[in-house]
């Protein structure tokens, strides 16, 4: 039997939803599930049915996506795929991702950008790793600034889900300026943040806000973190933070905030679960060994629908041009050729003929992995992902789409 894919009825979505935690081995209560489905417009969500039994699930988040040069750009945020085991390898992730890719385009949105469970699903898509970010721990009781921090500002502490309104109007403030982070709507704050069940905490506290105000008294930074009290041998304090967030509008917040978690009692450790890979905490410690990377994980994917729009969204930090021919067998109106006129104030994009030589050969889910100046030219190069048709062009590719510094992408959707 056809699996039947179409948008849910309103009536649908909690079972949606439910289905969805259920294909990551998670479960959802009804109420967990209508905060969480509050986020998603039912016209922008496909559901599978067989039989009346939802068996796939997947959706588009309207959004948008910060770029190089302070700019940003909407974007289709996919999100909430999964499909049943029992019905694998029937082609439902094909058909759906065919439809989202077309919902974005009909909207005139001119890339698509996920957060992938497994990193080996979406290049086949034509989705490009743009983002990455570290896991890192830092021992706190060894853990000194050098020079020594002299604050600029104040800290309170207050559960987050209580000041969630500061929260979100900081965000929206600092969201444009890190190029790889996306918008956030107000139910994704009362989903993720406001919503904060005992029982789903693993022992930990409830989600704390360190809320950083400037020298003028207005909010420039916060983390997020929660507290996991441990006694070790000798009932010796042995739990520690996990850092869910730290997001900050100036340097001195930033590093205010990381002293302040660096100073909570009664842990060993300070954890964070992603942090840019240029953090600048490194660089202020005494010892920079105290902070260890745990890992680095993928933690967005791009997927240009619209080159050119794309590409003249963002800005580049030098002048110069280069023709690049894109492949992209999933959707063959993206391939072809392209010249590009690149300056700091922006580029020109235009379709190049077929017999325009090309400088940079390179698949769509490459250039997805460039648009944001994370990965270079030169390395998918020198992994056989990209090929030079005019000898330097990775190199010229590389000035072109770097970015002031390495995007970043905090956000789970």
């Amino acid at each position: 039997m056809t699996v039947e894919l179409r948008p849910p009825e309103p009536d649908e979505l909690v079972a949606w939803r439910q289905a969805l935690m259920l294909g990551f081995g998670a479960s959802a209560s009804a109420a967990t599930a209508e905060a969480a489905i509050a986020q998603f417009d039912p016209q922008r969500c496909l559901v599978g049915f067989d039989d009346g039994q939802v068996v796939a699930t997947s959706g588009n988040l309207t959004s948008a996506l910060a770029l190089p040069g302070g700019r940003a750009i909407p974007m289709a945020g996919v999100t909430s795929v999964s499909v049943r085991a029992t019905h694998r390898r029937r082609g439902l992730l094909s058909r759906m991702m065919g439809h989202l890719l077309d919902d974005a385009v009909e909207r005139g949105e001119a890339l698509a950008a996920l957060v992938a469970s497994e990193a080996p699903i979406y290049g086949r898509f034509g989705f490009g790793e743009a983002v990455f970010a570290d896991e890192v721990v830092i021992d706190r009781p060894l853990a000194r600034f050098a020079p020594p921090l002299e604050p600029t500002g104040t800290i309170c502490l207050e559960e987050a889900a209580g000041v969630v309104g500061d929260l979100m109007g900081l965000w929206q403030r600092w969201w444009p300026t890190c190029p790889g982070e996306v918008d956030r709507s107000e139910a994704w704050w009362q989903a993720r943040i406001a919503v904060d069940p005992p029982g789903q905490r693993g022992g930990a506290s409830a989600r704390l806000a360190a809320l950083h105000r400037g020298p003028g008294g207005g909010l420039d930074g916060y983390a997020l973190y929660r507290a996991h009290p441990r006694w070790g041998q000798g009932n010796r304090p042995d739990g520690w933070v996990e850092v869910e967030a730290l997001v900050a509008l100036t340097p001195e917040a930033r590093m205010e905030l990381w002293s302040y978690l660096l100073g909570v009692d009664l842990v060993s450790e300070v954890r964070a679960q992603a942090v840019p890979l240029d953090e600048p905490l490194r660089h202020r410690l005494a010892d920079l060994r105290q902070l260890r990377v745990e890992g680095r994980s993928d933690k967005l994917w791009v997927r240009l629908l619209d080159v050119p729009t794309a590409l003249e969204a963002r800005a580049y930090r030098a002048p110069g041009q280069l023709t690049i021919e894109v492949l992209d067998d999933v959707r063959p109106e993206t391939a072809g050729r392209y010249r590009v006129d690149a300056g700091p104030d922006g580029a020109g994009v235009s379709r190049a003929a077929a017999t325009t030589p090309a400088d940079l050969v390179l698949g769509v889910a490459e250039l997805g992995a460039l648009y944001l100046g994370g990965v270079r030219a030169s390395s998918l190069v020198a992994a056989g992902r990209a090929r030079e048709a005019k000898s330097g062009a990775a190199l010229v590719a590389d000035r072109l789409f770097a970015g002031d510094g390495q995007p970043f992408c905090a956000t789970i959707f």
